[in-house]
């Protein structure tokens, strides 16, 4: 029971760490080409901050998913139905809120009806991580080293769009199963980090962010520029994309992981705020795009503020507000049903 009481804290802690680097994120989006620019200024130093951002932190969420699923499992059997209320009752409903709000498609459209169910803006993570959990479920059962690197050549094929995301989920399903295996070789794990020198950490740290910034540079200004019509060759290029972008993030999952450990021995009278935050990372989640989204395009927010202010004042608000609207929602039965 100790055990695991220390299993929550460190996947607590490790939830609230990426759901910061989330809406961080989401802030710097129109820098980084995500989502268009509310006042067309271009900023260099923010574009490469959005990069740097966008690594690791979806793929950390689908980690510890791993991870709570084997630890969930030592508890009770897998159940479909509570996963379909978690993941893609919240996800229909808000996708069609998202769909009517920021998107031109019709609700009479067929189109509208397969975005809401597959899951529009932001929402297209949840039913692709419900994919993985009935795949991991259902087909791959055993998680083990040579089924991991399986997971790896099968995540670096180019794929068609598919329903609910499946495409996307055979991408991430490597890892949710290296939370599995985090899961059983947690104490090893745990020791490595405990010995690992401060020497070590900022060697790898300097090593890993020269590799990201020329690996980035490769992407965007080497392999998106080459353009054929072969389907072969169009395939191998749309692989070693996935391959490249498999290699600047996988470490940066491993390592919020990592940080998300070594924090949760720290955080004292921050305690009960992770605790709070941590339960509250699903619908802060679902919400904050919403937000940020209005104070970008539907208010005169950012040409007041200004092309450097405007994205770090909408995260600190944006966190604000949705922290507050998840603590209100959470009190109904019903809104508690629809947030998650």
């Amino acid at each position: 029971m100790e055990k695991k009481c220390i299993y929550y804290s460190n996947i607590d802690t490790t939830r609230v760490i990426l759901t910061i680097i989330l809406v961080l994120y989401h802030a710097f989006a129109p820098y980084g080409k995500g989502w268009s620019n509310p006042i067309n200024v271009d900023n260099t130093t923010y574009w490469w901050l959005a990069k740097f951002l966008y690594n690791g932190f979806l793929e950390g969420f689908v980690l510890i998913s791993g991870f709570c699923y084997v630890l969930s499992c030592s508890k009770r059997p897998f159940r479909i139905i509570p996963k379909l209320k978690r993941l893609m009752l919240p996800s229909i409903l808000w996708s069609t809120c998202w769909l009517l709000l920021f998107s031109n498609v019709s609700i009479d459209s067929p189109l509208f009806w397969y975005k809401a169910i597959s899951g529009a803006g932001h929402l297209w993570f949840l039913p692709m991580l419900f994919c993985c959990f009935i795949l991991q479920n259902y087909f791959i059962k055993k998680s083990s080293l040579k089924t991991f690197l399986g997971l790896i050549l099968l995540s670096i094929l180019p794929y068609p769009n598919m329903p609910l995301h499946l495409n996307d989920s055979f991408h991430y399903l490597v890892y949710f199963n290296a939370g599995i295996l985090l899961y059983n070789k947690y104490d090893i794990f745990i020791l490595r980090i405990e010995r690992i020198s401060i020497f070590k950490i900022i060697s790898i740290l300097i090593l890993y962010y020269s590799y990201l910034i020329v690996s980035l540079y490769v992407k965007y200004n080497i392999l998106e520029e080459i353009t054929t019509s072969s389907l072969v060759l169009n395939a191998l290029k749309v692989s070693t994309e996935h391959l490249l972008r498999m290699s600047q993030v996988f470490p940066m999952a491993l390592l919020y992981f990592s940080f998300g450990i070594v924090c949760s021995k720290y955080i004292g009278k921050w305690g009960g705020i992770i605790n709070s935050m941590a339960m509250l990372s699903f619908p802060i989640y679902i919400l904050q795009e919403f937000i940020l989204r209005f104070l970008y395009y539907r208010t005169c927010w950012c040409f007041k503020l200004g092309a450097q202010l405007y994205p770090w004042c909408g995260f600190l608000l944006t966190i604000l507000i949705a922290y507050l609207l998840s603590l209100l929602l959470k009190q109904n039965k019903l809104t508690k049903l629809i947030i998650g």
